[in-house]
Order: C-alpha cells, then structure tokens, then sequence
C-alpha cells in the first residue's frame, strides 16, 4: 500500500509484496501540448514516478497534486478541462514533497467562432455624438477574438440612425433615448449594446454688458451703463461712435432737463403772485 513517506508496497500474482522506498522521488510528466484550443474535453495529463534506485512505482493516482494559475481549470481522473483562453503554468507534485515540484505552460486559444461580442463601446452619448461600435468573434465559452468590427452589420431600432458609408461601424444619432444597435456577421449570433443619448449641454450667450446669464451688478455707475448700451446698440448698427460724443450728448441731456426744471418752477411762482 502507498503509505505516502515510507515505502510502496505492491502484491504481486502469487500473493507476495514488493516494497519501494520513497527515496529521491521524480516525477515524469507528459504534459499537453504547448498550445490547446479551449474545450470541455480533458486533456490527458500522464505521469510516472521513479525513486534513486530507478524503480518503477504503480499509478500514482492520489499521491500526486496539480495546480494551475488559471482558477477556472478543472483537474480530473482523465486530465485537466481549460476553457479559458489565456496562458497558464500547471504545476505537479508528490503529496507532501515540494522539491519534486514541476511546472509548464500551456496557451489556450479559442475555440471556433460562434457569435460575436460588442466591446470597449461607450453606452452614453450626446445628441449628435459619433459612437464607436467594437466588434469581436467569440467562441462556446466566450472567449473573444479577432476584430470584426469593419466586416459585420449593423443595424438600429432608431431610424434616425446614420452609419457611415466607409466605415460602417461608426454611428451618429441625434434622437435622445435608448438606442439598441446590434452587429451581425453571417450565420453567427448577433451581438447588440443598448446606448443612451441624452441632450448636449448648452451655455448662454453673455449679455449686451459682457455678464453672464444671471450675473449680478457689476457696480458701474448708471452712465458708465448707458454708455456701454449705447455703444452696443451702435455696434448692432454697424456705427461706430466715439465714447467721448455718448458722454456730451448726455450730460447736455441732462442740462436740458434741469432747465425744464427752473422754468417750471417760474412758472408756478408767478401763477401765485397776487397783482396789486
């Protein structure tokens, strides 16, 4: 029997036992190839273990641990299950005994294309806005790869939709709301992302005193204000006045009504003078 520190025993045809000392173990692995397509098939993972004295031990199944940096292997009786296409390091060891330790890489690409993916594809846009739509194949496990985004088609639940001609995969819309644009390739599955468009930010024009929308006083005197108008009416005119015109204009503007003043007043003085 393993015992798993000592020695190996094993009964042979006439009911005797032969005994191995687990000395100066090694492992000898046959790993998968180097490069494996993704697949819910085991790939086989064969493995023999010799001591010092080169004897030859029995199946070392359950005496033996395996590893893989990638978390989504699954190790079993008939080999390792990879679906994932990535590259990963598998390790294998004698129960117990680290320094028999050994590793190897295997790369899993993806398996054949069964549909498509839609990626890095923003899902917000502006009225307006150009979108980027990323396409990719991806296989039985969702393994994305390769760019299909010039070759597929596309389409939109929102007729306003415009594609351009060159590279289809660009589109512009201008209608707010939910857009669902979908990609489609052959006899593959469709892909499709849902975008939201919502309205561009619009800033107001500053007024005729140069004051943003809702900007207080700017603690200029009242002709410094009138002159400032004046001269904006002007300038939607076309005319151009010198400033130095716009101030005299106004002070004898108010000269006049200062005299209108006094001369009213005359006049009341004398409508109460009683004649003699």
């Amino acid at each position: 029997m393993f015992d798993g520190s000592i020695s190996t025993a094993l009964t042979s045809g006439d009911g005797s036992i032969q005994v191995f000392w687990i000395t100066d173990l090694t492992l000898n692995v046959v790993p998968p190839p180097l490069v494996v397509t993704a697949s819910e098939s085991p790939h086989p993972l064969d493995v023999t273990v010799t001591n010092g004295t080169q004897d030859s031990f029995p199946p070392p199944t359950g005496f033996v641990s395996w590893s893989s940096t990638e978390p989504s292997d699954q190790f079993t009786d008939a080999g390792v299950i990879m679906t994932k296409a990535d590259n990963r390091t598998l390790s294998v060891w004698w129960n117990g005994n680290p320094s028999t330790t050994q590793t190897f890489s295997v790369e899993v690409a993806p398996g054949p294309a069964v549909g498509l993916a839609i990626l890095n594809t923003p899902t917000t846009a502006t009225a307006g806005e150009q979108v980027t739509i990323n396409v990719a194949g991806v296989d039985a496990f969702g393994n994305p790869f390769g760019d299909a985004s010039s070759e597929a088609t596309y389409t939109s639940n929102v007729p306003s939709d415009t594609f351009d001609a060159s590279s289809p995969n660009l589109v512009t819309m201008t209608a707010l709301g939910e857009h669902i644009i979908t990609a489609s390739y052959g006899e593959l599955m469709p892909a499709t992302i849902t975008i939201t468009v919502t309205a561009a930010s619009v800033v107001d024009p500053p007024d005729d005193n140069g004051a943003q929308p809702g900007a207080g006083s700017t603690g200029s005197p009242p002709s410094d204000r009138a002159q400032k108008s004046a001269a904006a009416q002007l300038a939607r005119t076309g005319t151009t006045i010198p400033v130095g015109f716009i101030a005299v204009g106004l002070l004898a503007l108010g000269g006049g009504m200062i005299s209108l003043l006094i001369h009213q007043r005359r006049k009341r003085s004398k409508a109460h003078t009683t004649p003699r």
